[in-house]
């Protein structure tokens, strides 16, 4: 399946968006866990479910797919510098910008 870094550490993807197992968020967000909430990429919703990492709130399917912007009070979208839509959607990699994260790298 695709492959999604967090960190250093890349994770395989299950062939279904729905069966997918994400890496846990490090160090003081480990306990999180992100979630597909449908089998098609599209539709699928993304969230974080500690309250350590409340404030982090995540697009929706529109901003993810079309838009590749992460939503949070941190403005992640803009200091991220996440990788384009395309290759979101279609390769399912992201950026190597660890330093722009913090505790969530």
């Amino acid at each position: 399946g695709a492959q999604w870094c967090w960190g250093a550490q890349w994770c395989s993807v299950a062939e279904s968006c729905s069966e997918a197992q994400w890496c846990s968020v490090a160090e003081s967000c480990s306990e999180a866990q992100w979630c597909s909430a449908a089998e098609s990429c599209s539709e699928a919703q993304w969230c974080s479910v500690v309250e350590s990492c409340s404030e982090a709130q995540w697009c929706s399917a529109a901003e993810w797919c079309s838009e590749a912007q992460w939503c949070s009070e941190a403005q992640w979208c803009t200091e991220a510098q996440w990788c384009t839509e395309a290759q979101w959607c279609t390769e399912a990699q992201w950026c190597s910008v660890a330093h722009s994260l913090g505790a969530w790298w």
